[in-house]
């Protein structure tokens, strides 16, 4: 079982190495275990660390979707969670075609996954992404808050 979870992280982690928005973020994950001993899954983009808050970008977007599992710890199987990736990959590129922003990190627990944005300007991200998520992954409960 533990050895799923470093297989889990270490394919999280290359993944978002690979389709990170430039060569000079540095993605770095962990997991924890946190209530009922249930484990999670949390990566961030380390390059940002002494730069946060970054001027100019005074909103977070948090976006994601809760899924089906059978695994006790409520991380996803292979299939969904390629899913999740894809999801995460598209959000992107929705996000990038809005406004300014950085993708900064993904916390994965307890049958969900949530992924983490500032935003320049949050325009009209709320109704794009619900919209998203209703014709693409329509059999998923979702979550979306601008702060």
């Amino acid at each position: 079982m533990k050895i799923s979870f470093k297989i889990l992280l270490l394919i999280t982690c290359t993944i978002l190495q690979l389709n990170g928005q430039q060569t000079e973020e540095r993605w770095d994950g962990y997991m924890a275990a946190y209530e009922e001993g249930k484990i999670g899954s949390t990566t961030l983009r380390m390059d940002l660390i002494d730069t946060a808050p970054i001027k100019d970008f005074n909103y977070v977007l948090v976006t994601g979707l809760s899924y089906e599992t059978a695994d006790e710890n409520g991380f996803p199987e292979n299939e969904t969670l390629a899913i999740l990736h894809n999801v995460a990959d598209q959000l992107i590129e929705i996000v990038k075609k809005e406004t300014d922003y950085f993708n900064v990190g993904s916390f994965m627990y307890d049958k969900e996954r949530l992924e983490y944005f500032y935003l320049k300007e949050p325009k009209d991200l709320v109704t794009v992404i619900e919209n998203f998520y209703k014709e693409k992954y329509p059999e998923y409960k979702f979550f979306v808050n601008i702060k």
